[in-house]
């Protein structure tokens, strides 16, 4: 099983970062057109980039029309460029390397001191050329690659060094060791960037654990060259721009790939190549590793906010030494001491008295101590009410308990321990009057954090402490900043402080440097949660499948159903029952757990439909089973029309009364004879399944069966009068059974 591994230094410096910063803000800020005085960066792409925002590299004055905006690039420029850009009416913006122009300003201060100037580095590289116009062309390039060049120069007897920030340590060891032996006094700043320095011990450290390194970057970058140099040293390296670039074959075999760039590389460049590694690849690697990091130093990130940055100021002595080297200066300017000149001594005994003193060790860092600097240090010695840090050098700086943390303690020993490394910021600056604060440190890199994290748009942790008027307040790294009320929660929070103690992630946004002010916000970090999970749960859904959820909300419409992690989805109040009801509280309440079917499920609207009655047959599938024409059924009155009334048998089943059939007698309207919500007993007259109509009938359910009459049994019994018919005269009758005639006569 193989794997990418990508240098955690890979990618842009903070001073490059910083310059195309000030680039972009510039063309956003202003109206005028931005030129840049030669490519701002070594990177073709990035130029391309910033030529499609509108600013326009140029390489000579004349080709910026005046009232433009012209940008000093991050290798920097000499005093002839800015006055010149000003005669011609260009407004500058000042965008060099913070690291460039101190080394421009030590180069000045040799050049005052009466020292020759060497510059160490490629004299074509535009921040040589400029440190070389710094002091008016006074200075002599001292190329390492090219040692033929310079050797058998005539020098002067005081000979002060600054070097291309991008030179290697082992280049600068070898120029110091070759001057040495004609200088008298040699007075070396090692101007070296940090960043330089360990992207290239982590390439040489990578190049050694690799198979194969990829180094990404300008082919005119410099120091991405100088990458490819130190990689090829260890293991088979290959200089790319892009992953067009790479031959498969290159990778045929190899186990663990690496992966670096150079100073100008942005981040996109370098995952463009690793996910093509990924992705693309079949020779049979399966990578485990996809860690692509942005190599930025938060000490130098730190750095550039100041005015001036912090630089290195190291004697060397890491070559060979001749016997006949008159004198060295040692350039201590940590502890402020004057260059020690002295008379003519054996080389071997100057190199040992400088290591013993540790001031000419090429790798040993001794930092000039300013106000409101940060460094890191190292605990030397700990107590109740105080402790000692040594930040290099000799000398050892006491930090009292107050300005150790913030917090209530009784003792230093519960917050460090001798060996801990840790930052601290300089109060106070000169010799005995030096004071350190590791409290005010841990303060600022809190700041720049949230300040980081307001610009990269990055989540930061915290707790909340305390509500307070307007929301609520919020600890992060011993910093309190505000959470207001409306971005405290997804929805609405009554009760701010049934929050307080909750310890959560938020993002920064609003930051105000100079008033120490950062806004936080927790609702953008749930909505983004809950957008993935979103995400997640309708990949997953499909129409037609059944799900268990809970009623979270009713609604006049329907209900709201969580299906699972938060996502919710409506319920129609028509698909709730099939029957009609006025609202979802009929048949439903809120926190009640119910089975759904999923019947639409529309991702790019974020709408589901849910039904609960299609779980269950419909009524009228065998409705002709259960009514029978001539039953007779009870109902409610559910609606009255025109024509007719209707009665509910059951769910979802409704019969109509027809108006003639409400009574068995002319009927005018429906609510002469029944209002809605009676119940009442009709006959099914008609069954129609297929159309869905069940007839009925008030009046056939209320008519009476015939019956037959009762025998009629007469009250006299007269002989003979059974036989007359009924329209006989009762008195000729009688007459005739007395002997009477018709006419009441005796019977001849």
């Amino acid at each position: 099983m193989g794997k990418i591994i990508v240098g955690e230094k890979a990618g842009f410096c903070f001073g490059v970062e910083r310059a195309l910063r000030i680039a972009r803000e510039s063309r956003r800020q202003n109206q005028q057109p931005v030129y840049i005085l030669g490519a701002l960066i070594h990177n073709p792409r990035v130029i391309a980039d910033l030529e499609r925002q509108g600013m326009q590299t140029i390489s000579d004055l004349t080709e910026a029309a005046p009232g433009g905006i012209l940008l000093i690039r991050s290798h920097g420029a000499g005093p002839q460029i800015f006055a010149a850009a000003r005669e011609r009416g260009l407004t500058v913006v000042d965008a060099t390397c913070p690291f460039v122009k101190q080394e421009q300003t030590l180069a000045r201060e040799l050049r005052r001191d009466d020292y020759q100037v060497l510059v160490v580095g490629d004299p074509a590289h535009p921040e040589v050329k400029a440190v070389v116009d710094t002091v008016d062309g006074e200075a002599v390039v001292v190329n390492p690659a090219r040692p033929d060049q310079w050797r058998t120069q005539q020098f002067k007897p005081k000979l002060g060094l600054v070097c291309q920030t991008t030179l290697s340590q082992e280049q600068l060891a070898a120029v110091v060791a070759a001057l040495l032996p004609v200088a008298k006094e040699l007075k070396i700043f090692n101007t070296i960037c940090h960043a330089t320095r360990e992207r290239q011990e982590e390439t040489a450290k990578l190049a050694r654990e690799v198979d194969l390194l990829l180094v990404i970057g300008g082919k005119n970058s410099a120091n991405t060259r100088k990458l490819v140099e130190i990689g090829a040293s260890f293991t088979p390296t290959y200089h790319i721009e892009s992953k067009e670039e790479i031959q498969p074959q290159w990778l045929e075999g190899k186990k663990i790939i690496g992966v670096t760039a150079g100073a100008s590389t942005p981040q996109s460049q370098i995952s463009e190549v690793v996910d093509w590694l990924q992705q693309n690849y079949t020779g049979g690697i399966a990578m485990e590793e996809h860690q692509v990091t942005n190599g930025h130093l938060t000490e130098e990130v730190d750095k550039v906010e100041k005015a001036e940055p912090t630089m290195d100021s190291e004697p060397v002595a890491n070559g060979p030494m001749d016997k006949e080297m008159d004198s060295v200066v040692m350039a201590n300017e940590a502890t402020g001491s004057e260059p020690v000149v002295g008379e003519t001594m054996d080389s071997e005994a100057a190199a040992n008295e400088a290591m013993d003193g540790e001031a000419l060790l090429l790798n040993q860092e001794i930092p000039r101590l300013e106000e409101g600097e940060i460094i890191e240090g190292t605990v030397v010695a700990v107590a109740d009410d105080e402790i000692a840090v040594n930040v290099g050098g000799k000398s050892d700086y006491t930090i009292p308990l107050a300005e150790l943390t913030s917090a209530k303690v009784d003792s230093a020993r519960e917050i460090v321990q001798v060996g801990d490394k840790i930052k601290v910021m300089v109060l106070k600056a000169g010799d005995e009057k030096t004071r350190l604060s590791k409290r005010k440190a841990d303060e600022e890199l809190a700041w720049l954090q949230l300040k980081d994290a307001f610009e990269k748009h990055q989540r930061v942790s915290g707790k909340i402490v305390r509500a307070i008027k307007g929301g609520l307040q919020v600890n992060v790294n011993g910093l309190i900043a505000f959470l207001p009320a409306s971005h405290a929660d997804l929805g609405y929070v009554g009760d701010l402080s049934t929050l307080e103690g909750l310890e959560a992630e938020f993002y920064v946004i609003d930051f105000e440097a100079k008033r120490r002010r950062a806004v936080l916000s927790r609702k953008e970090v749930l909505t983004e949660e809950q957008a993935a999970v979103e995400a997640r749960v309708y990949a997953e859904l499909t129409e037609g499948e059944t799900r268990k959820g809970v009623v979270t909300r009713l609604t006049p419409f329907g209900a709201f159903v969580d299906i699972g992690e938060g996502v919710e989805g409506l319920l129609h109040i028509s698909e709730i029952a099939w029957e009609r009801i006025a609202h979802p509280s009929a048949r439903l309440e809120e926190g009640q757990e119910i089975e759904v079917l999923v019947t639409k499920v529309d991702p790019e609207a974020k709408r589901i439909s849910l039904s609960l009655k299609q779980l269950s047959p419909h009524p009228w599938s065998n409705v002709g089973e259960r009514y029978k024409v001539g039953d007779v059924v009870e109902g409610k009155v559910v609606r009255l029309t025109s024509f007719g009334a209707f009665v509910n048998l059951e769910e979802g089943v409704d019969g109509l009364i027809h108006i003639s059939q409400l009574s068995d007698r002319r009927v005018e309207k429906p609510d002469d004879v029944v209002q809605v919500g009676q119940t009442v007993r009709a006959k099914v007259i008609k069954v129609e399944p297929e159309e869905r109509r069940i007839g009925l009938s008030i009046r056939a359910a209320q008519e009476k069966k015939e019956e037959p009459a009762p025998e009629q049994k007469p009250a006299l019994s007269i002989p003979g009068l059974e036989d007359k018919p009924l329209s006989s005269n009762l008195g000729d009758i009688l007459a005739e059974k007395m002997g009477l005639g018709q006419n009441g006569r005796d019977s001849e």
